[in-house]
């Protein structure tokens, strides 16, 4: 099975379409505004402007309201959210919307025997933890919490880049990747040789497996 590609913290459409042409299979754009990676509406538009069919473009939010979340999803057209603060399993649940659920290292262990809750979870995002923020700080997940026999699909995310990349995609071998910090000249704006580089590491790792 290969494995799927989110560019995450996209705040630019041309960075967007870069990735869509390189194949990623999903775009993030992230709806929190103390992210430096913070996208509003309009901007978000034109991001989805370039997304096109059979790529999903994805709203990361953090502890926002179900109103919130759900007006913000019928603007800009999202095919996915990803809920990546502290939100409940009652809450994911009753949005209505297609979900990710962000787990942090401290906590992916519980996805061997009870999915921590989130019943209709499209997949569970792994990350390292970090108490002073919300994801996007470039720390590196820790292997070792990678669950051994959880069947929701799995999303490793947390420092990737193409001087990290194909060494875990052969040991864990996820269900997919997100890339975002380490593949940026600075917060939100994407770096086209790292993105060029990443997609190869992918395309090698794939090979050798």
């Amino acid at each position: 099975m290969r494995t799927r590609v989110k560019i995450c913290g996209i705040t630019r459409a041309e960075d967007a379409a870069l990735a869509v042409r390189l194949g990623a299979d999903a775009i993030g754009i992230i709806f929190h505004p103390a992210s430096p990676r913070f996208v509003d509406i309009h901007e978000a538009k034109k991001v989805r402007e370039v997304v096109p069919a059979f790529v999903n473009l994805v709203g990361v939010f953090v502890n926002l309201g179900a109103r919130e979340v759900r007006q913000i999803n019928s603007e800009v057209g999202l095919d996915l959210v990803q809920l990546h603060g502290d939100e409940s399993p009652d809450f994911a649940e009753s949005l209505g919307l297609p979900y990710i659920k962000a787990v942090s290292a401290e906590h992916s262990r519980e996805l061997n025997t009870s999915d921590l809750g989130y019943a209709s979870a499209r997949a569970f995002l792994l990350d390292a933890s970090n108490t002073q923020s919300y994801g996007g700080t470039g720390q590196a997940f820790d292997r070792k919490a990678w669950p051994s026999a959880s069947q929701a699909p799995l999303i490793l995310a947390g420092g990737l880049g193409p001087d990290y990349l194909r060494e875990p995609l052969r040991q864990l071998n996820p269900y997919a990747v997100d890339l975002n910090s380490g593949i940026e000249l600075e917060p939100g704006i994407k770096d086209s040789k790292k993105l060029i580089a990443s997609f190869e590491q992918i395309a090698s790792a794939r090979i050798e497996s």
